[in-house]
């Protein structure tokens, strides 16, 4: 055969006897002859490569792993073996004529994997092949010791049904202790990220990158023929990627279920039980336990359903005075069902036309009902409850929805000045929707400035720059001071404050300086000012960041001793110094 330019490189050569079946093979280098070879300038260690194997590619303690190179009788061979940190046995090895072999026994330490290196070292003067002064090889060796497996067992009905009760067993398959916890997940939820059962045994014997590192002078012998060793290989762990399954579209409700930690004591079964909600579709119920220096995992998939089932929607928010149909899904899966009650049932924020309908089903199959509803003048938090029954057979579905005024706020404020002994009466249609306006009384000697309003514009969540963000909680620190407050208002400034400080960590920079947006350049002006925001706030006993204070104290202390009268002229120097000083 022919090798066109450029493609040099390594080709495995296979004859084999299409009537009886026998092949053989070898692995040949195609490159051109000397120091004008492809390999040498591109890849000057290809040609040093040993390739060998091993009888298995997985092995359990106490067995024994054979590893088989190629050799020509002569030179020696450094056989080591190596873990992710420290080489654990090295031996020199005889060559033998064709092929050569190497034992060891699988000890408990070799786990999650070793890796076995040889070195082949042959005369400078041999003749018998045309191979380097010097051949290296390295492959892993995957090493599972049993002892650290342990088998959850997850027992369960194969079919659950919504609103009734859920019971669950586990226990370890060979009666050893473990703790565990149980998670109960719609399919759907887990499709959408490709969510794999958690595997810690996977986890905590991950495939371990070689973490030693091989040099020789082998490539420097005058005469000699042989590569850069540390230019050979590049050797790491590597995750897998779960494979991808079809997304089951799921209209109903998710359900989401997490129970433990529990103990469980060598040979015990532990029993589990909860309501299912009101929910349809399949779920997957997960077990993730360990025991000691043992870990394990165990699912089991699950469909949720029953004869008669109702899916309803209605949109996220209403208005007041507005028509809505609301489109309800009845879902017969049994050959007895045939008429279906429909009755709809709603709170004071809705009017109903008709609350009740029939339906019938010639097969197995599902139809959908149309009611009409329209909200009362007014807002609040609205619920419809839905109910379909058949003979036995009975399901609800209940919304909950939000009736809000899609208008934004409006504020009036009329003001009066009272004369010693006066009285004044306001009679004034207060704005907007019953149920939704309030009224606030400012009393003051001095000239009104609408301060209530002015400090509720105050009480929101910081967002923006650094600098919008302490200018928005920096004033909320005071505000108990100014006006009384209630426990909602407390909650929300103490909420808001908390949520500042927090975010000042994002601003921080390595030296300790703080900027004004992430990541940017450091800004001596917002530093002072969001130092003196979180120590006026740690006087009033909220809690800083850990490390926010210290970094930024030292980046402080360094900036006010680099400071120099000459930088007074530029950009306000001086008062950014100042600043810093009376922080």
């Amino acid at each position: 055969f022919k090798i066109e330019y450029p493609d040099w490189g390594r080709y495995f050569v296979r004859i084999w006897d299409p009537n009886g079946g026998a092949a053989c093979g070898k692995t040949v280098y195609v490159d051109w002859p000397g120091w004008a070879g492809q390999a040498k300038r591109e890849f000057p260690g290809a040609a040093s490569l040993l390739t060998f194997t091993s009888d298995k590619t997985n092995y359990k303690v106490g067995e024994t792993a054979v590893v088989t190179f190629p050799s020509s009788g002569i030179g020696r061979a450094l056989v080591t073996i190596e873990s992710g940190s420290e080489i654990l046995d090295a031996v020199w090895v005889t060559p033998t004529e064709q092929q050569s072999q190497y034992s060891f026994e699988i000890s408990p330490e070799m786990a999650p994997n070793v890796y076995v290196s040889i070195t082949l070292v042959q005369p400078h003067a041999q003749s018998k092949n045309d191979a380097p002064i010097r051949l290296y090889g390295t492959i892993p060796i995957m090493v599972e010791d049993p002892d650290s497996r342990i088998t959850p067992v997850l027992e369960m009905a194969d079919v659950l049904e919504p609103e009734k009760k859920v019971e669950i067993s586990v226990y370890e398959k060979n009666g050893m202790p473990m703790t565990y916890t149980i998670a109960m997940v719609d399919e759907g939820l887990l499709d959408l990220t490709r969510f794999r059962t958690p595997d810690p045994w996977r986890h905590f014997f991950a495939r371990e990158a070689l973490g030693i590192k091989t040099w020789d002078l082998y490539s420097y012998v005058i005469g000699a023929y042989g590569g850069k060793l540390e230019k050979v290989f590049g050797i790491g762990g590597g995750d897998e990627i779960s494979p991808v399954k079809d997304l089951k579209a799921n209209r109903f409700k998710p359900v989401v279920k997490f129970l433990g930690p529990f103990e469980l004591d060598k040979g015990e079964t532990a029993e589990h039980a909860f309501t299912m909600p009101n929910y349809v579709g399949s779920v997957r119920t997960m077990v993730v336990a360990a025991g000691y220096m043992s870990y394990g995992s165990n699912e089991k998939t699950t469909a949720v359903k029953k004869p008669l089932m109702l899916l309803a929607t209605l949109p996220r928010v209403l208005g007041p005075s507005e028509s809505v149909a609301l489109p309800v899904t009845v879902f017969a899966m049994d050959e007895d069902i045939r008429t279906v009650t429909l009755k709809v049932k709603a709170n004071e924020m809705f009017t109903i036309k008709s609350f009740q309908k029939q339906v019938t089903f010639e097969a197995v199959g599902d139809q959908v009902i149309n009611f009409e509803l329209e909200t009362i003048k007014n807002t609040g938090i609205g619920k419809v409850e839905i109910e379909a029954v058949s003979g036995q057979h009975r399901a609800t579905y209940i919304i909950d929805i939000d009736i809000r005024n899609p208008n934004p706020p409006v504020t009036q404020v009329f003001s009066k000045k009272l004369d010693p002994g006066a009285s004044y009466t306001l009679e004034q249609l207060l704005p907007g929707m019953q149920g939704s306006n309030t009224a606030v009384l400012e009393v003051s000697s001095l000239l009104p400035i609408d301060l209530d309003r002015r400090l509720n514009y105050l009480i929101r969540y910081p967002h923006g720059c650094l600098e919008q963000t302490i200018s928005g909680a920096f004033p909320q620190l005071y505000i108990p001071a100014l006006i009384e407050t209630t426990d909602a208002m407390n909650k929300r400034i103490t909420a808001h404050i908390r949520a500042a400080l927090n975010k000042l960590i994002r601003f921080q920079t390595s030296d300790g300086s703080l900027t004004l947006w992430p990541g940017g350049r450091s800004s001596d002006w917002v530093s002072s000012y969001a130092g003196h925001f979180f120590l006026e706030a740690e006087k009033q006993g909220y809690a800083l960041p850990v490390g926010l204070k210290s970094a930024w104290l030292s980046y402080q202390q360094e900036r006010a001793g680099d400071w120099s009268p000459d930088e007074d002229s530029k950009y306000n120097m001086g008062l950014a110094q100042a600043y810093r000083l009376y922080t």
